[in-house]
């Protein structure tokens, strides 16, 4: 059996309640071809999808995917290897420092992930194992 293009792309977000879908984004494709020279090579990406207006509640995007180049008559769709989401805004983090002695009595479903942190966010609680495997490094 021959290897077929793809021709619809279907975005899901998480269930009513599971989390909140991206307030704006780009979704792009590419085959995984590189173009450039030595360490400069980038992958080719072109766009799939693109939301605009401030979504809250569409929970289901499907997208057509067109040919991003000449193809003969009757071929519909593109070989896709890699799909990259871009986030184009947010709603701002509505996470919130807890102590650890709250934490470790919260449900495991509203623990979050915690990793060790960032320049924007800070440090990330102590206890995280995540934390504890990058310091052994």
């Amino acid at each position: 059996m021959a290897n077929e293009g793809r021709d619809e792309l279907v975005l899901r977000f998480a269930e009513e309640g599971q989390g909140d879908p991206f307030l704006k984004f780009r979704v792009m494709a590419s085959d995984g071809l590189r173009f450039g020279q030595g360490r400069d090579q980038r992958r080719r990406f072109f766009r799939v999808g693109l939301e605009t207006k401030p979504n809250k509640d569409q929970r289901e995007y499907i997208f057509d995917i067109k040919p991003d180049r000449q193809v003969p008559e009757g071929i519909e769709g593109e070989i896709v290897q890699f799909l990259r989401i871009d986030v184009l805004d947010t709603d701002g983090p509505r996470g919130r420092e807890v102590l650890v002695e709250v934490y470790e009595f919260l449900a495991e479903e509203d623990r979050g992930a915690a990793g060790c942190g960032s320049a924007r966010y800070g440090p990330k609680p102590p206890w995280s194992p995540r934390c504890r495997r990058d310091r052994t490094r």
